[in-house]
């Protein structure tokens, strides 16, 4: 393209802005990991992998976040359960006087009215309505009005709330992970994979090079067989099927793998792989 035409113009100063920007991001995310901000670094980190996965510091941070964050989830697997907790159970389920609700003698009145008013109270109904009936002339589309505190208090009409499994959330995470290690393999993408395994080694990273140069072809069916989730780590269990085409022969083998995963501030990585 003829330098100073304004398309490469504009092509030059787009990529000058991605690495004025993916500088500050790993400015940000190297002063952050200084600070002792882990979580923090990570989303800065993030940050500047959306812009370059492959950029200078990224692995290296990468790698050091993961081992930052695995070593607190250690830590907290060893942290033994506070012998105080049963104690505080029953302060939860006992509140104070101050806040006990008040009695509710609007029930009874109904049966200390006067009897000098016979005509008004054989106009009113005898009986409530059966929780969950329509009364005559009601629209049974309508929602009903909301409980009033008194009634919540109570158990009456209490909605039912549904909210999102965060057991899910994780759940859909850890797949899409496993599904990014798979086509890091399929493709032959170093920077893709390490983008989940953010912690390769030099010699890990060597032999998966070797492996890639090694084979025509890999495809890789991979099976989620089990997610067991500890904290902030959970370990995956995997049912295998490769085929890999290498010197003009195909051949299929089945195995199973166990993988270690980390959350991270920016999501789930990969921090070992294991057979």
């Amino acid at each position: 393209m003829i330098p100073g035409h304004p398309e490469a113009t504009r092509i030059r100063d787009q990529a000058q802005s991605a690495v004025a920007r993916f500088d500050r991001a790993i400015g940000e995310a190297r002063r952050l990991d200084a600070a002792g901000d882990t979580d923090g670094a990570a989303r800065a980190l993030g940050a500047a992998r959306a812009i370059d996965p492959a950029g200078p510091g990224v692995a290296e941070l990468s790698a050091r976040l993961a081992d930052e964050f695995k070593s607190r989830a250690d830590a907290a697997k060893r942290q033994p359960a506070s012998p105080t907790m049963p104690a505080a159970i029953p302060r939860e389920e006992a509140p104070p006087a101050s806040v006990q609700p008040p009695p509710a003698p609007p029930q009874a009145q109904p049966a200390v009215r006067p009897p000098t008013e016979p005509a008004a109270v054989a106009n009113q109904p005898t009986t409530r309505a059966p929780a969950g009936a329509v009364e005559p002339g009601t629209d049974s589309s309508k929602p009903s009005p909301p409980a009033t505190p008194a009634a919540a208090e109570r158990g009456e009409h209490s909605p039912a709330v549904s909210t999102a499994s965060p057991v899910e959330d994780d759940d859909a995470a850890i797949r899409r992970v496993v599904a990014t290690y798979q086509r890091a393999i399929e493709t032959k993408d170093l920077a893709l994979f390490r983008s989940v395994k953010p912690n390769l080694s030099r010699e890990e990273e060597r032999r998966i090079e070797e492996g890639f140069r090694a084979v025509a072809s890999q495809q890789v069916s991979i099976t989620v067989l089990s997610i067991e989730k500890r904290g902030r780590e959970a370990a995956v269990r995997l049912r295998r099927r490769d085929t890999i085409e290498a010197g003009g022969q195909r051949q299929t083998t089945e195995s199973q793998q166990t993988m270690t995963l980390a959350r991270t501030g920016g999501g789930w990585v990969i921090v070992e792989i294991g057979r």
